[in-house]
């Protein structure tokens, strides 16, 4: 069973737009049904392969461990800045958790593409869009107790 962010390595791909990513290292982002999702380094688009072909194995050398603690990963950052040394995001994108706190690809503009982009590239985080409204969310109620504590004053 393959892990977000383990590194991958890419085989018996049979269609010719495919055929030049055999051999090639990946990075793993997550399985949706009978398919893995992978990208590619420095790609600007996710690769969907299927689970039946055995597309997809292991590098085994490449790797550190995936330690859980209560069906969660706890030493992402650890795998993250593993990864790195392996895979290298293409200028043009990002990771990021989308509201499903699926990993995701996604452009690397707007308002939050600098913020996701130190997560990356100095915390070895993947910044997520679900935590980032609790914050959001999280501020404003404060924001707001405060006026309200100031109006009754």
């Amino acid at each position: 069973m393959f892990q977000e962010f383990d590194i991958c390595v890419i085989k018996n791909c049979v269609n010719k737009d495919c055929i030049h990513l055999n051999g090639k290292n990946c990075l793993f982002l997550r399985k949706e049904g009978p398919i893995y999702i992978v990208i590619v380094s420095n790609e600007t688009n996710m690769r969907s392969l299927q689970v039946k072909n055995n597309n997809l194995e292991l590098d085994k050398d490449k790797n550190i461990e995936c330690i859980f603690e209560k069906n969660k990963i706890i030493n992402t950052k650890e795998r993250i800045e593993n990864c790195k040394k392996y895979f290298s995001l293409n200028e043009d994108v990002m990771l990021v958790y989308d509201n499903e706190n699926k990993i995701q690809i996604a452009r690397r503009t707007g308002m939050f593409a600098n913020t996701a982009m130190d997560y990356w590239n100095n915390q070895n985080k993947v910044f997520s869009i679900n935590n980032f409204k609790l914050e959001m969310k999280k501020t404003l109620i404060d924001i707001f107790k405060e006026i309200k504590s100031s109006v009754k004053k």
